[in-house]
């Protein structure tokens, strides 16, 4: 009994004397731990599920000590309290870092640590404006505005050189001599000696959280899809497999299709013979006749007769798409998109993306304009207080011919006597030169067909 109570008292006083880590020192471990775990590819499920456990611990006593009300930007937070805000980072991070186990869950999980982390981000005043506006467009199908491919490119360019440049700033601060290498309750669990070097290496490492963060949601919106796809089929081949077992061909055949996915695979049995079915009979003897088509799909035939009227049907269907005059007399021009239809396309560069709003507005305005003039004889938007007798009335055109000016209608513009005058009227000279171009402009008619190279005819 008295060695009983000895070993009783010895345990109680150490388990008296053991004092929990502090927030500081457990915040570092778990640091260490999520650089590990980011750092080497090797990490295995077990290492990331650890440090996930960790993290989460981390942030309940986080939450539980009340370090950060809704209120305050960063300015407000004390530089010692300005790590812990990494830790919903650290989570992300984690989450889609496991393959794992159900992938589009930790995905999941992995957005929403994300979106908190940027939320924080921006209530706290360090999201700067470029970031929010990525953030709110949105990421894979839910974006608002779809990026091409230069721009996404672009995008994923800056991020780069961001955090580049980031990287190279904060290896500057790891040069000054006020930093420590180690963290312990010595130097107060501190990086830095000066409270500006210590803030300023926290807020850096906000930065590039940021644009990790908004790197990582861009790439779990493009492997969601994909993973629950793809467990979805798993989920259809395992209940499929509780009620079927495969016979010794299909598990044969499934090596093979996954040697080769694109491979096709029969099987050759023979029907059984039935003296009541002659049919049958003649079906069931002999192997199957192939034919294997320009496409490359093969089809099988139990007899000569099946396979003679397959091809006669085929024979017929060439005959028929030969001689029909749609296909044969096809249009020779190779512009087939009208100025429309490649606006649509993105062919022209030159025509606006408000190219039909601006013709619809084109044309009602032209019909409100001929209804103004119609009832009240004045174009629309015309003041008369603003006229100084230099504008012309509707339909007016000022015609300038040496030096004199003269207003005429469009049905009364005069013409040039030299191009109105008749064959007939023509002197010899002025006939043969008449007749030159007229014969060089048909043989250039001739050579060169109607709207060829023109993408704006049709």
């Amino acid at each position: 009994n008295n060695k009983k109570l000895h070993s009783d008292c010895s345990l109680l006083i150490c388990v008296m004397t053991t004092q929990p880590m502090s927030l500081n020192e457990e915040f570092f471990t778990v640091w260490n731990s999520y650089n590990a775990c980011i750092e080497n590819i090797s990490s295995t499920d077990q290492q990331l599920k650890l440090c996930i456990e960790s993290c989460y611990m981390l942030r309940k006593r986080v939450l539980n000590a009340s370090l950060f009300s809704s209120n305050e930007d960063v300015d407000d937070i004390n530089t010692e309290f300005l790590k812990f805000g990494l830790i919903t980072h650290f989570l992300s991070e984690l989450y889609t870092n496991r393959n794992q186990g159900k992938r589009t869950l930790s995905l999941r999980y992995s957005d929403e640590f994300g979106k908190i982390f940027v939320h924080q981000c921006d209530n706290w005043c360090i999201l700067s404006k470029e970031h929010r506006e990525i953030f709110e467009r949105g990421f894979g199908d839910d974006a608002t505005r779809k990026l091409n491919a230069f721009q996404a490119r672009n995008e994923e360019v800056e991020n780069f050189k961001s955090q580049k440049q980031l990287q190279h700033r904060i290896a500057g601060l790891m040069q000054k001599e006020s930093h420590h290498e180690q963290q312990n309750a010595q130097n107060k669990w501190r990086l830095f000696d000066e409270d500006d070097d210590e803030r300023n290496f926290w807020l850096q490492q906000y930065q590039i959280a940021v644009l990790k963060t908004l790197k990582t949601l861009k790439q779990n919106a493009f492997e969601r899809p994909l993973s629950e796809k793809w467990e979805k089929e798993q989920a259809a081949q395992k209940t499929v497999s509780q009620y079927q077992h495969p016979t010794e061909q299909q598990n044969e055949e499934k090596d093979a299709h996954q040697m080769n996915p694109k491979a096709q695979f029969f099987q050759w049995e023979s029907k059984a013979n039935t003296a009541a079915n002659t049919d049958s009979n003649e079906k069931a003897g002999g192997p199957k006749i192939w034919s294997i088509d320009a496409d490359g799909q093969s089809t099988a035939f139990h007899n000569v007769h099946e396979m003679k009227y397959n091809l006669e049907k085929n024979i017929d269907e060439k005959v028929k798409l030969r001689t029909d005059r749609k296909t044969v007399f096809r249009d020779p021009n190779p512009w087939t998109y009208t100025p429309e239809q490649a606006a649509q396309l993105g062919l022209l560069s030159e025509v606006p993306k408000d190219y039909f709003e601006q013709q619809q507005h084109k044309q009602r305005q032209g019909v409100l304009n001929k209804r103004h003039l119609q009832r009240y004889g004045t174009p629309l938007g015309y003041n008369a207080d603003h006229d100084d007798g230099s504008e012309l009335n509707p339909g007016q055109v000022e015609y300038h011919r040496k030096g004199k000016v003269t207003t005429f209608t469009m049905q009364d513009m005069p013409n040039d006597p030299e191009q109105d005058k008749e064959v007939e009227d023509m002197s010899e000279q002025e006939y043969e030169k008449w007749i030159k171009d007229e014969r060089g402009w048909a043989n250039w008619k001739d050579d060169n067909e109607k709207g060829a190279g023109n993408p704006y005819y049709h």
